[in-house]
Formats: structure tokens, C-alpha cells, sequence
């Protein structure tokens, strides 16, 4: 019988929980368990996650923990249905064997797409 993934991944992305009412271009959010974010490895614990402003096309998230410590992480940004908006900010966390959960994607409340996380094989 095989598990059932959707349902382990809404049970996982409700364990996440972000702040409401806060700015598009910056959420805060807790992992209660270590999960991994474009390939690497983030301690459980409290993050800002924020957009970083670039010149180029490729949207990159940086995760910065309360202890100071930051990783970026490039990943690609989908736009949602026309004349959507996200009423809310989420997290969603999905089972990735091995390294137990990592990020698929993240919307934050007031934009109008949402971004990707990249899979990676890469573990540190």
C-alpha cells in the first residue's frame, strides 16, 4: 500500500505556521523539524524568509535563522491564476525520503505568483 503523499503533505504544511498580515516581500516562519530548502539542510527553528532584489530574471530567497545565519536559494516563480491574488502567506512542506521533508514552494500573502523550490540531490 502506498502512503498517502498528499496527505502527509498537508499534515506537514500545517505544522508550519507563518505571520499574519505582513509584507510581500518578507515572511517569518518555524520549522519545528529540520527541513531541506533548494538541497540544503535547514535546522529547525524560527526564519525570515525574503525575496532578495536582483538584476537578473532568476527570483532568489534568502532564509535567515534568529541566530543570523542566511542562505539564498535561486528558484523559479509561478504566476497564479489571472486576477489571483494569495489571501495568505504559506509554507508548504512535502516528504522528500531520505532527508525527511524539504520545501516545495512558498506564497506570500498579497502576490500574485508563488515560487518553487528546487529538488537537489545535494545533502550536506
Amino acid at each position: 500500500m502506498r502512503p498517502n503523499l498528499y496527505g502527509m503533505a498537508a499534515a506537514a504544511a500545517i505544522t508550519f505556521t507563518t505571520l499574519p498580515a505582513q509584507s510581500i516581500d518578507a515572511i517569518a516562519v518555524h520549522f519545528p523539524q529540520p527541513v531541506m530548502a533548494g538541497g540544503r539542510r535547514l535546522p529547525a527553528g524560527n526564519y525570515t524568509v525574503s525575496t532578495l532584489k536582483g538584476v537578473g530574471e532568476v527570483p532568489v530567497l534568502r532564509f535567515q535563522s534568529e541566530a543570523g545565519e542566511s542562505m539564498a536559494v535561486m528558484v523559479t516563480r509561478e504566476y497564479l491564476a489571472s486576477d489571483q491574488v494569495a489571501q495568505r502567506s504559506e509554507v508548504l512542506v512535502v516528504p522528500d525520503g531520505a532527508h525527511g521533508l524539504r520545501i516545495d514552494r512558498i506564497v506570500m500573502e498579497g502576490s500574485s505568483y508563488q515560487f518553487l523550490l528546487p529538488v537537489s540531490d545535494f545533502t550536506n
